[in-house]
């Protein structure tokens, strides 16, 4: 409860200070039972933008206190690499787990390796080094078969697995790894991470366009639990409008909705690059049967604006997705023999 209070009242000196000299205020009190301590106290701590120094000067601090017992200290320091990671500093977050690894090799802490390799593989990715954010992982999931991993961590795996397949379109065999996931999640009672994976795996349905589908994953044993969520209500909007291929509702959908989707990267992303695939499609659908093509006219069939329409069919023209030109005079699209 000290602890609490000292956290509500962002007073990370005083935290730092009543943990420096837990051991000599209580007597007998066990290094097992301290990391634990600290461990309990970290998980209380908001990782947010405002508390960022606090936090890290409060890890710093701990950090320089028990250097001499080096498994809390590497304890400490991985608490440090997730919380860097948490705030967006992924630069700094690969340099620090450099350094740790070797250590924790060398003390065969197999549980805080495969959490560093689920660190690294998220700073990479989230870097859009791609190929080493699969590296990473790999690592962790080998080291996963060896060791007593626990559920959550398992299914911090399982989690990314199922996002790097869905980036590669296997969308079937990523829902199999969310659903993993979940079942993780919930096992060790972390319902917010479950709810992550259970709108992955509706984005899966909608990517796959599997519209229909969608609402059905909610009727499901391992969504029972899990379905409040503010992104549920979206995605079921933009599965909707796909399923009508209603183009203008999907864009008002991310439109009005970006306050809830810019909340998950992951998920805007995705949505944005469906709905640039799907104005394609229409596109070429509507101007399939014609030779000459007035733009202001393909934006109305799409509800779109006409400035928009003419930057999507330049990049058409550039991408030789269209065989054509703009004339700027008429402004039509004039559609060339291939």
């Amino acid at each position: 409860e000290m602890c609490q209070r000292t956290i509500d009242t962002n007073d990370y000196d005083g935290l730092l200070a009543m943990l420096s000299t837990l051991q000599d205020s209580w007597s007998g009190l066990s290094t097992v039972r301290l990391t634990k301590i600290i461990k309990c106290t970290f998980e209380m701590i908001p990782l947010s933008a405002e508390s960022y120094e606090g936090v890290l000067s409060f890890l710093a601090g701990l950090i320089e206190t028990y250097k001499d017992k080096k498994m809390l200290s590497l304890d400490l320091r991985c608490k440090e690499v997730h919380a860097l990671l948490s705030l967006g500093k992924y630069p700094e977050c690969l340099t620090k787990i450099a350094d740790i690894a070797k250590d924790l090799k060398q003390f065969d802490d197999k549980i805080n390796l495969i959490s560093l390799y689920v660190y690294e593989s998220r700073a990479h990715y989230e870097l859009k080094d791609f190929a080493r954010a699969r590296a990473s992982l790999t690592s962790a999931r080998a080291l996963a078969v060896s060791a007593a991993c626990p559920a959550q961590l398992q299914a911090q795996i399982d989690l990314l697995n199922g996002m790097y397949l869905s980036d590669e379109e296997s969308y079937g065999m990523a829902v199999s790894y969310f659903i993993e996931a979940i079942e993780g999640f919930a096992q060790d009672k972390m319902l917010e991470n479950a709810r992550v994976a259970l709108r992955y795996i509706m984005l899966c349905k909608i990517m796959g366009e599997q519209f229909s589908e969608v609402s059905a994953v909610l009727e499901t044993k391992y969504a029972a639990s899990i379905r409040e969520d503010r992104f549920i209500g979206v995605l079921l909007r933009v599965a909707d409008s796909c399923k009508k291929r209603d183009l203008k509702a999907y864009a008002e959908t991310l439109s009005e909705c970006s306050g809830v989707l810019e909340a998950d990267a992951y998920v805007y992303r995705h949505l944005q690059r469906l709905y640039a695939i799907l104005l394609d499609k229409n596109i070429l659908k509507i101007i399939e049967p014609y030779s000459h093509v007035r733009i202001d006219f393909i934006a109305r069939k799409l509800g779109a604006d006409a400035a928009v329409i003419e930057t999507k069919l330049r990049k058409m023209i550039l991408d030789k997705a269209i065989n054509g030109i703009l004339d700027h005079v008429t402004q039509c699209l004039i559609i060339t023999a291939e």
